[in-house]
């Protein structure tokens, strides 16, 4: 089944290079099951992160990466899943479950249940880390690479302390019991921009800045439209 309805008009994060710094404030619990789930849109080649969760004692407890072959991390276990790449410039909805009690992890990408496993069987996320969207971190809150940064557009990422269901996934909730997405919940400090913006529409950069063929630099905020014209 297909998504019962699109993102929409939200507040997203344009990740303009690979200098971005976003941190959730939200406090993350211990979790024996964790859903999460975003809007994400991206043309770029390198291993962008697009979740990272770290504690003290290990800064892989929770990763989503690489567009282009999506990977994840639960306690420092990785697996490649056999998701089609995703940085095709297309908006995209990513969900990730997981529970400890059977080790089972799902990933969905726009409604569709792509690939399953096991992974880290007994062993909880711990609680009390720090997580960021868009970077890798290598050391709690820091250590960014710029190769394992995301360069695109994000929005409207949600975490619950539960597997959702697939009917929920589909219904593309918005409501995550841990975290529901909300900027004023968001610390940024890197070169990452605020925007009013439906993901799934307009350009798939954010870069605000263009060159005429006159040599003129322009910036600008919203929509632009270019007309080509002829040379005579």
């Amino acid at each position: 089944k297909s998504l019962s309805k699109r993102a929409g008009l939200t507040r997203l994060i344009c990740y303009n290079d690979t200098d971005s710094n976003v941190r959730i404030t939200t406090p993350v619990p211990q979790l024996t099951e964790v859903t999460f789930c975003l809007w994400m849109r991206s043309t770029s080649t390198n291993d962008g992160t697009m979740v990272s969760y770290a504690v003290p004692n290990n800064h892989n407890e929770m990763i989503l990466l690489d567009s282009k072959n999506i990977r994840f991390l639960i306690n420092a276990v990785s697996r490649t899943t056999n998701v089609d790449a995703v940085n095709d410039g297309v908006c995209h909805y990513i969900c990730f479950t997981w529970t400890s009690v059977t080790g089972r992890w799902q990933i969905f990408v726009d409604g569709v249940l792509v690939d399953s496993g096991t992974v880290s069987k007994g062993t909880p996320i711990q609680g009390g880390g720090v997580l960021v969207l868009g970077q890798d971190q290598d050391v709690v809150g820091g250590g960014f690479d710029p190769f394992q940064a995301f360069v695109g557009k994000m929005t409207n990422f949600n975490l619950w302390n539960r597997v959702l269901t697939n009917q929920e996934i589909i219904e593309n909730l918005d409501n995550g019991n841990i975290y529901s997405w909300d900027i004023s919940n968001l610390l940024m400090q890197g070169t990452e921009t605020i925007r009013n913006e439906d993901i799934c529409t307009g350009a798939v950069t954010c870069d605000p800045h263009f060159t005429t063929l006159d040599g003129r630099h322009y910036s600008h905020q919203g929509v632009c439209w270019y007309t080509l014209v002829k040379d005579s």
